[in-house]
């Protein structure tokens, strides 16, 4: 993992031609026709001569002199390689900072961006598309913690409003894709012009953006099945969401598709952001392919460094198989119980872009796409990891920093939250409002502004998810949550706060748990 001062001692610089279109190719950035393709650190690690010092250090071939001394001194000079000399190679080009889940805070975009010498930002998750208005439709739980930098900024509504007013400026380009949060009338003002934010360009299915010989493609929104035909509150194009949550629709994805194929991909590099996986939900991994992507960036929040995988290295390939078939199983379920409502309801020119995006489901991911395509998943911006991807031409290179974890307490499970007395677990029964499994966007949206320390989701909507947050936030949670819809909410120590409860704690946790899980059922069901 390199260090600051190396990252500080890559700046380069360039000009920036990025445009907007649905229709035609937009020009392409230059990049600084001075700046060398590769920059090459050439380290001699050959025995080094003995004698004069004024001996050439070039001069790799010497005659080395006779080993003297006891027979391990020997047997260790043995390993030494004259002559051998190890390549270490730093790409020089454009340099793409990689963030994810800015959450308002925009200000920190701003100095990550000066920090790595960024020329351009990629951000994926929940940027903070909200304004002034926000309050009056947006539910609570989907509004963001106040800004520790900004005091005057509207609570709950992160920095953007200061961006919107001219107060504040974006010191890099930054292109976004749409979080599963944010407030859709700020949204639609972004996309017709009404709101502008110089610098900030929005990655969605009818925009797409090019830097040099890098294609941006992006979709944003939570990937929910069930929500594939649901347009909620969106009232312009095709987004789709409601109180302050935004979804994926199968619409987008056929205007994706249609933008996609106006663009040739013989002299030019894919990258697909989204929010959730391609490793785990199928669908958009198929999507990827189907896009010809070369790399996939996507948000993980949770994770505690970014990471850089290709599919293959952590799904087996007999695996591939039974990947597609689970995504092209559920959206024919989907599709057969939409499919006569939404066709009395839409054009000619509809149904065949909503055709394309069910088509997606049937792709095949072959062996090529899962030992090729990057897979880069980039921390949340509160863990203080910076993500950096070097463009020149076609060739990328890929920096990451990191400020470390203490892995000797991780061994211990002194980090995880269930070992800390300080913290206490939720338990929300999904199957009360979801009919599919949720993500941890979801989960983070409805206890917002309450912040998870862990969150475990289930395998099936109707398990139990289990939300580790701070002892003194615990109670107002439930309370609000009860409030709404999760009649079954539940509270309980975790097993840290148990450790300094005695045993008699651990009784009554037993005890909490089951008549819990029998009222959680029956609340849930009168729902």
């Amino acid at each position: 993992m390199a260090t600051q001062e190396e990252a500080d001692s890559a700046s380069v610089a360039v000009t920036h031609d990025s445009t907007s279109t649905t229709a035609e190719a937009p020009s392409e950035s230059l990049v600084d026709k001075n700046v060398a393709a590769d920059k090459t650190t050439i380290v001699d690690t050959s025995r080094p001569r003995t004698g004069s010092s004024k001996s050439k250090p070039g001069r790799s071939r010497s005659k080395q002199p006779k080993a003297t001394g006891t027979p391990a001194e020997s047997s260790d000079r043995s390993h030494y390689r004259p002559g051998f000399k190890a390549r270490m190679h730093q790409l020089d080009g454009t340099r793409i900072l990689l963030v994810s889940n800015a959450e308002g805070q925009l200000g920190r975009i701003n100095h990550l961006a000066a920090r790595q010498h960024a020329h351009f930002v990629i951000h994926s998750g929940n940027f903070g598309f909200f304004d002034q208005d926000s309050k009056q439709h947006v539910k609570a739980e989907c509004l963001l913690q106040p800004s520790p930098q900004h005091s005057d900024t509207h609570e709950g509504l992160g920095e953007l409003p200061l961006y919107l007013s001219g107060k504040l400026s974006l010191s890099v380009p930054v292109y976004t894709i749409l979080g599963a949060t944010g407030d859709l009338n700020v949204i639609n003002k972004l996309r017709t012009g009404e709101y502008t934010v110089p610098n900030l360009h929005v990655v969605d299915e009818m925009t797409t953006h090019k830097i040099g010989k890098i294609r941006l493609f992006g979709l944003g929104g939570a990937f929910e099945q069930h929500k594939l035909m649901d347009v909620g509150q969106g009232s312009t194009d095709s987004i789709a969401g409601a109180d302050g949550r935004v979804w994926i629709t199968l619409m987008q994805v056929g205007e994706l598709l249609r933008l996609v194929e106006t663009f040739s991909a013989e002299d030019e590099t894919r990258l697909f952001i989204c929010n959730t996986s391609p490793a785990q939900e199928g669908f958009l991994a198929q999507l990827a392919l189907s896009i010809k992507a070369n790399v996939l960036i996507f948000e993980a929040s949770n994770a505690p460094c970014p990471a850089n995988f290709y599919l293959l290295g952590v799904v087996p390939f007999e695996a591939l198989e039974l990947y597609t078939k689970l995504s092209e199983q559920k959206m024919a379920t989907f599709w057969d119980t939409v499919k006569d409502q939404v066709l009395e309801v839409t054009s000619p020119e509809q149904q065949q872009l909503l055709q394309s995006a069910v088509d997606v489901a049937s792709v095949k991911l072959d062996s090529q796409y899962a030992k090729s395509v990057w897979h880069i998943a980039v921390s949340g911006l509160q863990r203080n990891c910076a993500t950096v991807l070097v463009a020149n031409d076609h060739r990328l290179g890929l920096e990451a920093y990191h400020a470390g974890d203490d892995m000797l307490k991780k061994r211990d499970g002194k980090v995880h939250p269930k070992f800390q007395p300080n913290a206490s677990v939720v338990l929300i029964k999904p199957d009360v409002c979801w009919n599919e499994r949720v993500s941890q966007g979801q989960v983070k949206a409805i206890i917002s502004p309450t912040i998870a320390l862990s969150i475990e989701l289930p395998n099936s909507p109707q398990a139990t998810i289990v939300i580790y947050v701070h002892t003194d936030e615990a109670d107002s949670l439930v309370a609000r949550l009860r409030d709404q819809e999760f009649k079954g909410t539940k509270m309980r120590p975790s097993v840290g706060g148990n450790k300094h409860r005695g045993s008699n704690s651990h009784r009554g946790r037993g005890r909490g748990r089951g008549r819990g899980r029998g009222r959680g059922r029956g609340r849930g069901g009168r729902n």
